[in-house]
Parts: structure tokens; sequence; C-alpha cells
């Protein structure tokens, strides 16, 4: 089913007053001063749009055309500044819901162009990460810092006398070279594991990019659960009212939740369950096509900034028997 037109969807949004801009250097005419503050949407020749907020928005497009040369039209509705940041948020998550492409980063599920993460693991092998869960890119070498591997050296063995703390493992193991791209050459750059220093609550947490994507943590004393945060849309739930997908929905113990985080966007789902089943999930293909396109979007778009809690010696213990 093709996408609807930008104009369709933006004129749902609310969006009264659209321009067509291209070639301008200023928009300072179309929009009096007492009337600049509120939430826009601009078009590209690509057909690819962008959502934003500005308090004056005749400065932002200007802002704008420093990096976007080829804007062709602008939507604009005023909004009052209180309310600046949840009309925005609402406007980026609906035009990716409906299916256009967008240039933004915050708020987005997707990134366009280049990235950092092609000089590590090249466009096309991403490609056949997110396309063939069959593939498995386990090359390269790891990165080492000595003094980070030495300064949090001591949280593995608190780490390791848990109960189930095996059990945690053998789920971490199975999950990275299934779910995370290029698993040895994106560690600490891309992906961080990290140990709290007093985990009275939560065991572990594998970050990739700016959020977290597995967590091992304890809802009640000796119960420890995984939670995973996947793509909804592989599974049949991304802008389909995220009904609950039967396979997940009936097996045993499975949470489904549409809790998200911000970087990985609107095209998000949470599943909880007990440790002890949480290995023959990772080892489902279509839980794997689902987390393999959130962490390769997640990676896209930014490295992590949490590396510096990598713990190499729970690294040590994943990567050494990765698969199994």
């Amino acid at each position: 089913m093709p996408s609807p037109s930008v104009d369709t969807v933006v004129q749902r949004l609310g969006f009264t007053t659209s321009r067509t801009v291209e070639g301008r250097t200023s928009i300072a005419d179309l929009f009096p001063r007492t009337k600049r503050c509120g939430v826009y949407v601009l078009e590209f020749r690509t057909g690819e749009v962008y959502g934003g907020q500005a308090v004056d928005v005749t400065r932002r497009f200007a802002q704008h055309l420093k990096t976007h040369k080829d804007v062709t039209k602008i939507y604009f509705q005023q909004v009052g500044k209180t309310r600046l940041d949840a009309v925005e948020e609402g406007v980026i998550k609906t035009l990716q819901e409906k299916g256009l492409k967008t240039r933004n980063i915050t708020f987005s599920s997707t990134i366009q162009g280049e990235t950092d993460l092609d000089v590590v693991m090249p466009p096309d092998v991403q490609k056949r990460f997110e396309e063939d869960v069959s593939f498995n890119d386990a090359t390269g070498q790891r990165t080492e810092d000595a003094d980070l591997r030495r300064r949090l050296a001591p949280r593995y063995e608190p780490f390791q006398l848990r109960p189930q703390a095996q059990e945690s493992l053998r789920v971490l193991r199975a999950y990275m070279p299934r779910c995370v791209p290029a698993f040895i050459r994106t560690e600490l750059s891309f992906w961080s594991l990290s140990l709290p220093p007093r985990p009275p609550h939560v065991h572990l947490r594998l970050n990739v990019g700016w959020q977290e994507v597995l967590t091992v943590y304890e809802p009640e004393p000796g119960t420890p659960w995984c939670s995973f945060h996947v793509a909804a849309s592989p599974l049949g739930l991304f802008g389909k009212g995220r009904a609950v997908w039967k396979k997940f929905a009936t097996a045993k113990q499975v949470d489904l939740s549409t809790h998200t985080y911000e970087p990985g966007g609107p095209d998000q789902l949470n599943l909880e369950l007990p440790v002890d089943e949480a290995l023959a999930l990772v080892k489902d293909g279509d839980f794997q096509r689902a987390a393999r396109l959130l962490n390769l979007r997640l990676m896209r778009k930014s490295a992590t900034p949490y590396g510096k809690f990598h713990c190499f010696a729970l690294a040590d213990q994943v990567l050494g028997k990765a698969g199994k």
C-alpha cells in the first residue's frame, strides 16, 4: 500500500498554512512577527520531510538553509511556547508512522545518509545483516582500553556470584552475534555492557548507541527478568495500533508493552520475561529481525556515550563464548 502524500498527512495534523519556498533565502515576509512561534514541517525535493519547532520560524528556516539546500515547501501552525515540545514530538512520530521518510534524528526511528558506522561496517554488510538472520558478522578485532578494564574489573565478581548469573551470560552469548551489528568491531564505540556498582535491582545493561536494549533486573528479590527493546515493524505492530502479536502474546510469561526510549524512535516494542525463558526467545528468527533492525538504527544514529561504563571482564565472558 503506497504511503500517503505529504500534503495529506500534514493537513490531517492540523497544518493549515503551507508555502512554496524553493529558491528563497528568507521567509520573513510570509510570517508576521507576532505569529512566528510554532511547529513546522519542511518538505524537500527528495520527498523527505523534517518536523521541528521554533519560537521564530523565519530565523529557524534560515538556519536550515545552511545544511538543507533542497527545501521546497514549509507547513506551519502556531503553537504556544509551553506546548512546543509535545506537539513537535507528536508531529514527527506521525510523519514516520504514516510512512514518510524523515530527516529528523531526535524522535525518529531511522537516519538517512552516511554515518560513522559505515566506516566500521560497510552499508552493504549492514543491509545483509538486517535482511539475513543466518548472517552473523563476527570478524575483526576487539577494542582494548587497559585503564577502563582495570577500573571496572571489581564489578564483575559480585555479579558472577548472583543466582542465575550464568543464565544471564547464556542469554548475552546468544544475543550478541545474532542481534548486534559487527559485534566484535563495534564494542565500546557503539555498544557497551555495564554492571551497576551497587545493584539491588538492575543486574546488567547492554546499551546500543544512546539506548539500553537489553536489561537484566529483579522486579522482585530472587526473580531476575530480561527486558528487551526491539523494532515493532518486523513483527507487524508498527502503525497498526500495536495490537499484541499472537506468537509472543501466547508464550509463557512474556509481557509486551509500548514503552519506548527517545533514541530508538516510535518504531519500538518492549518485551519482558524471566531470564530462564529468555534464551529461547533470543534464538527465535522473528525476534532477531526485530532486534537487529533497532540495534542497527541506533548505531547509525550515534556512537554510544556509555563506553566509559563498559565492563571488559563481563564482555570477555560473553564474546569468548558468543553464539553458544
